[in-house]
């Protein structure tokens, strides 16, 4: 059902005829159907079905709707380059491209135009040049099921107040309408099994813990050490869903138990420099675990047939190991007069096992090897959550804090809270890259800046706060699998590098104002005030650098007044 065609989006752009088959109603192609629960409708049949449905109603309510068609060119695999989707360009998680966004109003007409596809090219070659080093695998035309000006209805009956309509399906005319064209539905027996065993699952996660601690002193120096140990079993169960047919597919259950000890120790030393001054030296274990979600050994296959390349084999990873943490810490600190204290520090952490979810790897006789569930789809992809090997992050901050009533009359009531953070970081073993990317969400400066008010019957704050932009997930490969080779690996030609759309998908920077305010009026009575990003600071992700946007939001400013009242009985 799906049309291929060994052609770039060059060539393809350049096209003023090209032979398309024409899809007729009686076998349409797969990307055409509309999913209900167990059966797939074509969409010819969904667009006069929602045509019949969305009819004048009985409580004078009118949601009428018409088919328009869209064509889709697909291309082939590529480094993952947009994580979120642009307009008319998307890109799956096994990494072919989908370029399309064409709105034709030709009836139930589900056939290909090739100068529509030639746009559609030609678009996207304009705005990604290197679009067109790519191949043309599939394309397809599909209706969409719209309101005549292609708005969403929301309407609130005149007649009846209260009753309101919006584009959705009635269930009870669209289970009626079932009934009446069983011909029409086809039963999907083997996606039933493969959405329903496959997602069906059981973990039972035991964690018993003890620890014991001790505080010695020695005049200046203070010693507190102690240990936990946490010992963790889990009984995992999930089901296999596979075998050589898809359209009978095998189901067999997968047990998994598993069990480890992790002794958790921490010492921490505190050395007073006087007074009003002390210096603490401390290390600590750690242990984060992994999700309930990546553990279950669920297997699923996408449906195409056994031995066609391409197919995406999802495996849980009942193997996944919990990531440990060896932290090191150095702080002064010293206590202001009148109220305030000034810190300044060192850290440093080391990290086993970091665990990258969603990893895209071709499945090698190698990697069938070690899983002999695999072993049928060799030459496929597997998507799945690992290990990594370690990471590193080290960093210093520094935090002033005091209310300065020491200045004179009503500049006493102003107080300052201010801190900064440096962090950086480097992680090991993230699949098909031979460099060592930053942490995930670890933004490498960080700051707040906050002034304070106090005095009398006003409260009032004003905060500063600024995080830099840093690595939301990676997408960055420069190497891939390939058996041929004698490391197992071949080089990957990356446009413009780690920089470049195809680099990793990062964050903004976000600086963001916020302030709020109260005003004490009569005894519990307060009048309160506060208002959150009141810059409008932009939130969004970008590719590689900030010339690759693939998302921006503006949110504007929100301000919020109010009267709080206290039932404390106290008169200030």
């Amino acid at each position: 059902a799906l049309f291929r065609h060994v052609a770039d989006a060059q060539s393809l752009a350049r096209l003023h005829a090209m032979p398309v088959p024409h899809f007729g109603h009686a076998e349409p192609p797969q990307s055409t159907s509309v999913s209900w629960p167990f059966f797939s409708p074509s969409v010819h049949e969904v667009a006069i079905m929602a045509h019949r449905l969305f009819t004048q109603s009985a409580v004078g309510l009118s949601a009428p709707v018409r088919p328009q068609r869209g064509q889709i060119l697909v291309t082939e695999r590529t480094s993952r380059i947009w994580p979120l989707p642009l307009g008319s360009l998307r890109q799956t998680q096994e990494g072919t491209i989908m370029l399309g966004s064409s709105e034709e109003d030709v009836g139930f007409d589900t056939g290909q135009q090739p100068e529509i596809m030639q746009n559609i090219a030609r678009r996207a070659v304009l705005s990604f040049p290197w679009i067109a080093e790519l191949q043309i695998v599939r394309a397809w035309a599909a209706l969409r099921v719209m309101p005549p000006d292609g708005l969403p209805i929301y309407d609130e009956s005149e007649a009846y107040p209260g009753a309101f309509t919006a584009q959705q399906v009635d269930y009870h005319k669209l289970l009626a309408y079932f009934h009446q064209n069983p011909g029409a539905f086809a039963l999907d027996t083997a996606g039933t099994v493969l959405d329903t065993f496959s997602n069906n699952f059981d973990i039972i996660e035991r964690v018993t813990a003890g620890y014991a601690m001790n505080t010695v002193q020695f005049r200046g120096v203070r010693l507190q050490t102690g240990i936990r140990f946490e010992a963790t079993s889990e009984n995992l169960f999930g089901y296999n869903v596979g075998g050589t047919d898809p359209s009978n597919p095998t189901i067999s259950p997968l047990h998994r138990n598993s069990s480890y000890l992790d002794p958790l120790p921490s010492v921490q030393v505190r050395f007073a420099l006087g007074q009003d001054s002390a210096i603490r030296a401390s290390y600590g274990r750690g242990i984060a675990r992994p999700n309930f979600g990546d553990l279950p050994p669920s297997f699923g296959v996408n449906g195409v047939p056994l031995n066609t390349t391409g197919q995406e084999i999802s495996y849980g990873n009942p193997d996944l190991k919990p990531t440990h943490a060896n932290n090191y810490d150095l702080l002064y600190e010293r206590y202001l007069k009148p109220l305030g204290v000034f810190q300044a520090g060192f850290f440093y952490k080391q990290i086993s096992d970091p665990i990258y979810e969603s990893i895209t790897t071709l499945i090698t006789p190698q990697t069938a090897q070690q899983n002999s569930l695999l072993s049928p789809y060799v030459g496929d992809y597997l998507i799945h959550p690992i290990n990594g090997t370690n990471a590193h992050l080290y960093g210093f901050e520094i935090a002033y804090q005091q209310h300065l009533t020491f200045l004179p009359g009503l500049l006493s009531g102003f107080g300052l809270s201010a801190n900064y953070g440096y962090t950086k970081s480097d992680t090991a073993g993230v699949p098909l890259r031979t460099d060592k990317p930053a942490l995930q969400r670890q933004a490498p400066n960080t700051f707040n800046f906050s002034p304070t008010y106090d005095k009398g019957r006003l409260s009032a704050r004003l905060g500063l706060s600024y995080n830099g932009p840093y690595i939301w997930s990676y997408a960055y490969q420069n190497i891939q699998e390939d058996p041929s080779s004698q490391t197992g690996f071949s080089p990957v030609a990356v446009p413009f590098g780690k920089t470049g759309p195809a680099g990793d998908t990062y964050l903004y920077q976000h600086t963001q104002v916020d302030a709020q305010a109260s005003f004490r009026m009569y005894r519990g009575l307060q009048f309160i005030f506060a208002g959150l990003n009141l810059t409008n600071e932009v939130f969004g992700f970008y590719n590689g650098s900030p010339i690759y946007p693939i998302q921006r939001e503006y949110y504007k400013p929100s301000y919020e007044f109010g009267l709080r009242y206290t039932f404390t009985g106290e008169e200030k």
